[in-house]
């Protein structure tokens, strides 16, 4: 595991475990469920990626960590909603029950809705620390990230997939917006609160975030249950449109390792960037 990624991994999961211990809201009736799903084990890419390209573009640290903290929980309290029966209806979120099978569907539906909640009020508790232009900037393409422009907007075409076939290019918008939105939001914060632009950098984002969901939805036909964390095989339970179905699961490869090496030329050789694509190619999980 590259040493970048580790360190800043175990400083988002600490900064995590902090904005938890200090809500005020922990005599909610709705913290245990709350502090389940954003405190399990996760692989943090998102944060991650949020302090590497604040780092690469000056942006101070500590201006760097509330958005990182923000964008995880959003990721956190997507997974809840989309963890649901009305979703995909999954009884386990890396191996562990989903939110609605520990707490129930009406409390898990309630605690993702704080969880998007908070991830807002984090950020303006931290507020001072920010020129108020570049933070309303960072604000504003961090939610328009997560909804329904982005996010949101492809989960609601994934829907729509489970009903009829889409096409290739419906399914490249469903998963630019419903998987590639979030880590593309990384490089979108960094340059809005250093006010700097890096075309490599986003090009880089934007071939990560599709080459992501092509892995996902080959480890869901060739993938281990075990080491996924949860069942495999829904996609095509659920007559879900993925890559695998639509181009064949050859095809499919292909067309990973195409993002992969287009990814890898945008990293410019980057050290971590070139070691994250590699990583999203050969992960089992």
């Amino acid at each position: 595991m590259n040493k970048e990624f580790l360190d800043k991994k175990q400083l988002v999961d600490h900064r995590i475990e902090i904005a938890m211990e200090s809500a005020s809201f922990k005599d909610s009736p709705l913290y245990p469920a709350i502090n389940y799903a954003v405190t399990a084990p996760g692989k943090r890419i998102r944060g991650v990626l949020t302090l590497a390209f604040c780092k690469r573009l000056s942006v101070p640290l500590e201006e760097a960590i509330p958005f990182a903290v923000a964008l995880e929980l959003i990721h956190a309290y997507s997974l809840v909603h989309d963890d649901l029966p009305e979703m995909d209806n999954d009884d386990y979120r890396r191996g562990l029950p989903t939110c609605h099978k520990k707490f129930g569907n009406a409390m898990a539906l309630l605690a993702g809705d704080a969880i998007l909640n908070y991830s807002i009020e984090y950020i303006l508790k931290n507020r001072k620390l920010y020129q108020p232009n570049r933070l309303l900037n960072a604000i504003d393409v961090l939610y328009s990230s997560s909804g329904a422009e982005g996010m949101l907007g492809g989960q609601a075409i994934d829907k729509i997939g489970e009903t009829r076939l889409l096409s290739l290019d419906e399914l490249l918008e469903l998963h630019n917006k419903k998987t590639g939105a979030l880590l593309l939001a990384p490089i979108l914060i960094a340059s809005a609160l250093a006010d700097e632009k890096n075309e490599n950098y986003v090009n880089y984002s934007k071939h990560i975030g599709l080459a992501f969901q092509i892995k996902d939805d080959i480890l869901d036909v060739e993938g281990s249950s075990e080491k996924l964390g949860k069942k495999i095989g829904k996609d095509a339970e659920e007559n879900k449109s993925t890559f695998v179905s639509i181009m064949g699961l050859d095809s499919a490869k292909n067309y990973l390792r195409n993002e992969l090496l287009l990814a890898e030329k945008e990293a410019e050789n980057d050290p971590f960037l070139v070691w994250l694509v590699q990583y999203i190619g050969g992960r089992d999980h």
